[in-house]
């Protein structure tokens, strides 16, 4: 019965190696999710785990000491360079994600050294969303303060902070908020021009949103302000105010008008007399 057990376990070992060969044994692995299978992983080849490019690469293999060391990478850089042992897990927690498996066997194979491992785990962290487009005004003045507000999601629930890029080489960071949660900062722009404000979030984790897109900003130069003219005096008869200011007093002195009056009255009079004796 032993030497049965024995044969069937170096039958599954070479099986390994066959199907790893031959690409069957390294099938990708979901995002958050446990793969209990066992996968055979030969020295200094790539292992893909999923979509988003991460990878396990068993770089050397020590056979006679039972050591691996495993490099992690996420595309093309590397996140994790560790020696680990048989019979023991691999654990990475690092801001990309968790990457987890147990190394069950190290062995030499016929054409290379290779390492059994199995209940494969990983968990993505993924950056914020997107900001949405910053909202405020589209055009304004030279040194005036204008308010422009944006937000964002986090697939994590992670904390998010902002940066507001104004267009004018100045950039503002804001402080940590929910995920969701709307942001709001102010600028004021130092000379006319045409600006293209954008944002971009990152998380607690360190992970950068892609940036949004951009609101384009009018700014002129500050309004010249319309002069405004003096009004004229108006003048208006007062009898109980004695003349002071010349011949604008004197235009509507009452007493002096009535007095004018009388003696044209009596021009005309003796003037009307006049003719009536001549006629006669």
């Amino acid at each position: 019965m032993a030497f049965i057990q024995s044969f069937a376990k170096i039958f599954l070992i070479f099986l390994l190696v066959y199907l790893s060969s031959i690409g069957i044994a390294s099938a990708e692995v979901k995002i958050n999710e446990l793969k209990s299978e066992t996968h055979a992983l030969a020295e200094g080849d790539p292992f893909l785990l999923s979509e988003e490019e991460f990878t396990i690469i068993p770089l050397t293999v020590n056979v006679e000491g039972s050591l691996v060391r495993f490099i992690i990478s996420k595309g093309e850089q590397e996140i994790d360079d560790k020696v680990v042992g048989d019979n023991v897990s691999y654990v990475y927690n690092g801001p990309e994600g968790i990457i987890s498996f147990d190394v069950e066997k190290i062995f030499s194979g016929s054409h290379n050294n290779y390492v059994i491992i199995s209940n494969l785990y990983l968990f993505v962290y993924y950056p914020p969303d997107t900001p949405n487009q910053p909202l405020g005004k589209t055009s304004g003045y030279v040194g005036t303060s204008y308010t422009y507000s944006t937000k964002t999601f986090d697939s994590d629930n992670d904390k998010i902070m902002f940066t507001f890029d104004w267009g004018d080489g100045k950039k503002t960071n804001t402080g940590f908020v929910n995920s969701g949660e709307s942001i709001s900062e102010n600028h004021i722009w130092e000379y006319p021009g045409e600006y293209n404000v954008k944002v971009t979030a990152k998380d607690t984790r360190d992970l950068t949103s892609s940036i949004s897109s951009g609101l384009t900003v009018e700014i002129k130069s500050s309004p010249t302000p319309t002069p405004t003219s003096t009004p004229r005096p108006t003048y208006t008869a007062n009898p109980t105010q004695s003349p002071s200011n010349g011949k604008n007093d004197l235009l509507f002195d009452k007493d002096l008008i009535i007095a004018a009056i009388g003696a044209l009255a009596t021009i005309i009079t003796a003037y009307l007399g006049y003719r009536a004796v001549k006629k006669k």
